[in-house]
């Protein structure tokens, strides 16, 4: 299982118009809720779990409904049928146990895969979104949990795959500064045993960036995740079928809060769209090509 999405790149004010265009067209098509989050007061551990009571209590979740028919769509928590939830904000990194800079986690936290049941090789889940390289440039990853066979909480292999190779790269997402892991278990809003991936992306702060960082900025000169909006699409291997599972743009602001805005999948299959949504996109992917142009004069 392997689809890419159209990610554009980092994005100039012009930019921000299609964006604004997007959001209107997701009001207009797609019930859009932008949800911004505070700094996490509570340090995250990458298990596919809600690891203690105060992991994640401080986050808001934005909701979806992920299905067979219609893939994705976005909702509100108070949706008896959502079934997916994408958790998203910063919170205190940990180097060699000492707390430390903050980095950007994300939980999925996926109620319409409740069996257990892989066979090795099958893709739990692909998540996909830019990073920027040490030199400056941005190039879009795919971080692809893999089933390996075992059984328990090692069940999966976690590689990361670019986007621009026509093969599966399986590299070491370490070198990336990534962390994934999945598990199965209950969570606040689902009860039951379902599947869970948690991930953990190195920021990449420029100096004076704001009040919520230091004034030397974050890994400024490394390979991290940038603050600028950007495209972040998911999917996993649902009971029957694997649908995405969240589509959002990612912000991340001087004062340290991450802002969600759900948005529909950029990929013309995913999903039916009113014209309005689709004119969006094309406006937004359009004026991010300009600027890759532009920025090539």
């Amino acid at each position: 299982m392997r689809r890419t999405f159209a990610v554009g790149a980092r994005w100039s004010v012009s930019v921000w118009v299609g964006l604004a265009f997007v959001i209107m067209a997701g009001r207009w098509g797609w019930g859009n809720t932008v949800q911004t989050n505070p700094e996490s007061q509570f340090q995250i551990t990458v298990d596919g779990h809600f690891t203690n009571p105060s992991e994640w209590s401080d986050v808001t979740p934005v909701a979806f409904i992920s299905s067979g028919t219609n893939p994705l769509f976005q909702t509100s928590l108070s949706d008896p049928n959502k079934n997916s939830l994408l958790y998203g904000a910063l919170a205190p990194g940990v180097i060699q146990q000492q707390v430390e800079t903050p980095e950007l986690y994300l939980m999925y936290d996926y109620a319409a895969r409740t069996s257990t049941s892989y066979t090795a090789g099958d893709v739990v889940a692909n998540i996909q979104f830019p990073i920027t390289n040490p030199n400056g440039t941005t190039q879009t990853i795919i971080v692809e949990l893999r089933a390996n066979g075992t059984v328990g909480n090692s069940f999966f292999d976690v590689f990361v795959d670019l986007q621009s190779t026509p093969q599966d790269d399986m590299l070491d997402p370490a070198s990336f500064g990534i962390e994934a892991s999945a598990g199965f278990g209950t969570s606040p809003f689902f009860g039951f045993s379902h599947l869970m991936v948690e991930l953990e992306a190195q920021l990449r702060i420029p100096a004076n960036f704001g009040p919520g960082f230091p004034p030397g900025g974050v890994n400024p000169n490394g390979t991290g995740y940038s603050p600028d909006p950007a495209f972040w699409g998911a999917e996993a291997s649902k009971d029957v079928g694997d649908p995405p599972i969240s589509s959002a743009i990612f912000q991340i602001n001087p004062n340290a809060s991450t802002t969600i805005i759900p948005v529909a999948p950029l990929a013309p299959s995913a999903i039916p769209l009113p014209a309005s949504a689709w004119a969006g996109m094309v406006l937004l992917i359009g004026l991010a090509a300009m600027r890759r142009v532009s920025a090539g004069r």
